[in-house]
């Protein structure tokens, strides 16, 4: 099961192309650690496949620490861990249920 990570970017673009410079960004760190002024925390975990087997990655963004992001990643986790491994019936439904909840900007769904 995909434990999901959680990654820094921000909204800075290269001065020449227009692009986003996103985790590339040079202001993100500060000497060998990151910039606290600089930048939004973001998650992003695979969800169970939907019934009729499409992938379904999701990513939410706007955390101002990465404890922020790791801890909503956790609650993510451990909602998918309730499911028995291999019972795919259950991990769809469980994923759906996640999926949900994000989306609505709910909390989600306990592991109790």
């Amino acid at each position: 099961m995909n434990n999901g990570t959680t990654t820094k970017r921000c909204g800075c673009r290269h001065p020449d192309t227009g692009k986003p410079l996103g985790s590339k960004c040079p202001k993100l760190r500060r000497g060998t650690g990151w910039n606290p002024n600089h930048g939004i925390w973001q998650y992003q975990i695979e969800l169970p496949a939907r019934a009729e087997g499409r992938r379904r990655p999701l990513r939410r963004s706007g955390f101002a620490t990465q404890t922020d992001a790791a801890d909503a990643l956790r609650k993510i986790s451990e909602a998918l861990a309730v499911c028995a491994p291999g019972d795919t019936e259950d991990l769809i439904r469980v994923g759906d249920l996640i999926e949900a909840a994000v989306n609505a900007q709910q909390p989600v769904p306990s592991a109790a």
